[in-house]
């Protein structure tokens, strides 16, 4: 055997060893989060992102070949997406533990190569795939080189993928810094990455967290959704959106804390001046009304259901339990509302339409779903939680299923694919159809 193929042997990717015995992965179990990101991946114009998402959540889930598997048939039926390539060979690398010895040098070649085309295809996502890869691999592959090539590349596109994934780059360029001798630089990259060492235990996910800022999910933007509808991502734990027309804006939800909700409102600002005129309350959990002070204004409405009071006194009660999600930062719980909503009903506010819905189901019993049926956009809080949410909530009848189902059939554009899983996988809204697919995520 060659020295090249022994060291497979021992390829080490994402702090996890590929080794000589193969590591039996837990029962395949219905694994609902796993379900969602693998059904966004094959969404034939997802963006490269969500593929990589969902090869994480395969990894967190110790289904390196189960993942492999599916991304094989994937690349096979979308040979236009080189990205599928990528994850492919990342996988079928990282499944290597698994397979008898005598083969297990072959697989990994082969996973190399795949690595190699995804990355020509592919330069921006590809590359950083096949970078954390080569970071790992012994000095005899001579790839070291290679993997500070891509990482550095990558690092000078990082507006392109999560703030986490920084972490994982510094890591990747410490290791492919050790590997060529240079030890300076790479406790450097460990100091950016915030491990001590490169024998600390990775951990695959999709999610940041600081003690000041708490949970974060991608870096701080604001997204265009439709004309006049804008997300702002990435503030803090949850998400607002702003309905802006000439007659005011509408916000629906107002996000953890009065800090990063302003920063949110300031980038509004640079869209429009328009003042606050309503704020929708989808329900009443800290992560969406705990920044209200920041974006109410004089004569602001806040909407809410009604039963939205003694659902609040509920969340008072937890909010020491669940305070490291959203940092330092305090978060306001005392709300005002000036409209409860009961039943069904309509708000025409300039040239926008907006129907309130009550429904049943999800994370708290005051729910309200944010209709606009001209943009064909459904804001459903945190509606689809537990269902597509943490395995320490539990779920209730999915009543709002079918309200969601029934006020999105009226004809409207369909937004991308893409779009539709960064909606419905970041929490704020969802987009038509997207009720009738099982989904699940754990960022909530």
């Amino acid at each position: 055997m060659s020295h090249r193929s022994a060291a497979l042997l021992a390829v080490f990717l994402s702090g996890t060893a590929c080794s000589s015995i193969p590591r039996p992965p837990p029962p395949l179990v219905q694994n609902r989060e796993v379900e969602a990101f693998a059904q966004a991946a094959a969404w034939s114009n997802a963006e490269p992102l969500v593929a990589i998402v969902a090869a994480q959540e395969f990894i967190a889930a110790r289904h390196e070949r189960e993942g492999y598997e599916y991304f094989q048939r994937l690349a096979r039926e979308q040979p236009q997406r080189p990205i599928l390539s990528s994850i492919e060979g990342l996988l079928q690398a990282r499944a290597a533990g698994q397979i008898p010895l005598l083969r297990r040098a072959a697989w990994v070649e082969e996973a190399i190569g795949k690595l190699d085309r995804g990355a020509e295809a592919e330069p921006v996502a590809g590359r950083l795939v096949r970078g954390l890869v080569f970071a790992e691999l012994p000095d005899r592959f001579g790839k070291a080189r290679q993997a500070v090539g891509d990482l550095e590349a990558s690092l000078e596109r990082r507006d392109s993928f999560p703030a986490d994934l920084d972490r994982a780059i510094y890591r990747g360029l410490a290791q492919a810094f050790r590997t060529l001798g240079d030890q300076a630089r790479s406790r450097e990259m460990l100091r950016r990455a915030g491990i001590d060492s490169l024998e600390t235990p990775a951990v695959a996910g999709n999610i940041s967290v600081g003690p000041d800022q708490g949970f974060r999910f991608t870096n701080p933007r604001l997204v265009r959704e439709a004309d006049g509808v804008y997300v702002a991502e990435g503030f803090d734990f949850g998400n607002i959106a702003f309905l802006v027309d000439p007659a005011g804006v509408v916000a629906i939800d107002a996000g953890t804390t009065v800090e990063s909700a302003r920063a949110a409102m300031k980038a509004l600002r640079e869209v429009t001046d328009a003042p606050v005129r309503y704020v929708i309350l989808t329900h009443s959990h800290w992560d969406h009304v705990g920044g209200l002070a920041a974006v109410r204004e004089p004569g602001t409405v806040v909407i809410a259901r009604a039963n939205f009071a003694q659902e609040l006194s509920r969340m008072r009660s937890s909010q020491r339990t669940f305070s490291w999600f959203f940092g330092s930062q305090p978060v306001g719980l005392d709300v005002r509302v000036d409209r409860a909503v009961s039943a069904n009903q309509s708000l025409h506010h300039g040239g926008l339409e907006i129907r309130l819905i009550p429904v049943t189901g999800g994370e708290t019993g005051d729910a309200l779903f944010v209709h606009l049926p001209k943009q064909g956009l459904l804001f459903v809080g945190d509606a689809f939680m537990p269902y597509v949410g943490p395995p320490f909530l539990s779920a209730r009848c999915p009543a709002w299923k079918r309200r969601c189902e029934a006020c999105t059939t009226a004809s409207s554009p369909k937004p991308s694919a893409a779009a539709r899983w960064r909606r419905c996988c970041t929490r704020t809204t969802c987009p038509r159809r997207c009720a009738t697919t099982r989904r699940r995520s754990s960022r909530t």
